[in-house]
């Protein structure tokens, strides 16, 4: 009986580890902290931030937080003002940070977590980039004022800097992805931003970099919440670059693109395949467009010159009011085919022929095939005169 106790004992013992709570803690010393300071640490989730725990700082700014950890997962350690650390935090971590209570996200050290190390790293780095970045901006902004006749040169140069910049930083986080594939921090190198829709990834152009990032946090972390974010949206990109390559498979020299067939003003059914048998400049504009109706002059110009010897225009509006589209047609003279179904973006045909800004516009040869895209101004006269003089 006895050597069956001793047998069963540390079954029970092993059991007893895997179900007690992953507990986590997180010490700390804010240093210039007044007494009684408050501490946050928020857990960043999909849905929204999730309140772990909240402590004050005693009199030598020190603070202890604690929570509980399924699966690794990114936390926010915070105060009252905007900075704030992200920490990588796993269940059962120790973790102890220094900072600065007057720039808390600037000035810190991380202990107990490699993770939490690795975004230290790539946070300042950003930082030192977003920093030059603005520099460049001042320079800018004090030659406007004093050099105002030689501002586009300056600021072609400045450009050219910026280019540099960005492009070090590029480097600098691909290099601190391969390296670091098997940590989320490289999750957050993946989606850095250096300003406003200034990404330092592109999702499709870089998707082997956010691939390399997913098939090695798969493996480690499998249940992670940021982890399977990851990689559905992985998934949502692959399908859209599948879909763009169909798309530009479709959409190529020498293709018949798709058929489109909408209503013209007075609610007619118009075909795109109907003008088969004349050279189509397929366009797609709105009235609402600026641009589109800056180019509408030039189309008509061409239009009118053209006309005579087979070229005709199918014109695709994105409007969503049928009074403003037919008084746009009315006052830019557009004496061509005009169709909409007034749905804007949502419009089918701006899917099926990747419409992403207008104006835009297809060239198609009598057979209906795709010979030119995007012709404006000069660029469009030019290669009417070309097809037209060997005809």
């Amino acid at each position: 009986m006895k050597f069956r106790i001793l047998y069963i004992l540390p079954i029970l013992l092993l059991l007893s580890c895997v179900d007690k709570p992953r507990e986590f803690t997180i010490k700390g010393t804010i240093k210039d902290a007044r007494e009684g300071m408050s501490v946050i640490l928020t857990e960043l989730r999909t849905d929204e931030p999730a309140l772990i725990d909240s402590v004050k700082t005693n009199s030598a700014g020190e603070f202890t937080l604690k929570g509980i950890a399924e699966h690794v997962a990114f936390y926010k350690l915070s105060s009252t003002g905007r900075d704030y650390i992200t920490l990588i935090v796993k269940p059962g971590d120790d973790i102890e940070v220094i900072a600065q209570a007057d720039q808390l996200g600037k000035d810190y050290i991380v202990y107990g977590s490699e993770d939490s190390k690795l975004v230290n790293k790539l946070t300042a780095r950003q930082q030192e980039t977003m920093q030059k970045i603005s520099e460049l901006g001042n320079i800018y902004q004090e030659n406007l004022r004093t050099r105002e006749r030689e501002i586009s040169d300056i600021k072609m140069e400045l450009n050219k800097h910026y280019q540099t910049i960005v492009e070090e930083h590029k480097k600098f986080s691909i290099q601190f992805i391969q390296e670091n594939s098997g940590s989320l921090a490289s999750l957050m190198a993946l989606y850095q931003s250096l300003g406003p829709r200034k990404t330092v990834f592109n999702p499709v152009e870089d998707l082997q970099y956010f691939k390399m990032v997913d098939s090695t946090l798969r493996q480690e972390y499998p249940e992670s919440e940021p982890v399977k974010n990851l990689n559905a949206e992985i998934t949502r990109i692959t399908e859209y670059a599948e879909s763009q390559a169909h798309k530009e498979q479709q959409l190529a020299q020498g293709k018949v693109p798709p058929d489109i067939a909408l209503p013209n003003p007075d609610g007619d059914t118009i075909t795109l395949s109907s003008l088969q048998g004349k050279y189509v400049l397929l366009d797609f504009w709105a009235s609402w467009c600026k641009p589109c109706r800056v180019e509408n002059p030039n189309l008509v110009e061409n239009y009118n010159e053209f006309k005579e010897q087979g070229l005709t225009i199918y014109q695709v509006s994105l409007d969503k009011s049928r009074e403003e589209w037919i008084k746009a047609i009315q006052k830019d003279n557009l004496d061509w085919y005009h169709v909409s179904d007034l749905k804007f973006w949502s419009s089918p045909v701006v899917n099926a022929y990747g419409i992403t800004g207008i104006p835009a516009n297809f060239l198609l040869n009598p057979q209906g095939e795709i010979i030119a895209k995007d012709l404006r101004g000069p660029q469009l006269e030019a290669k009417l005169n070309e097809i037209f003089e060997e005809s």
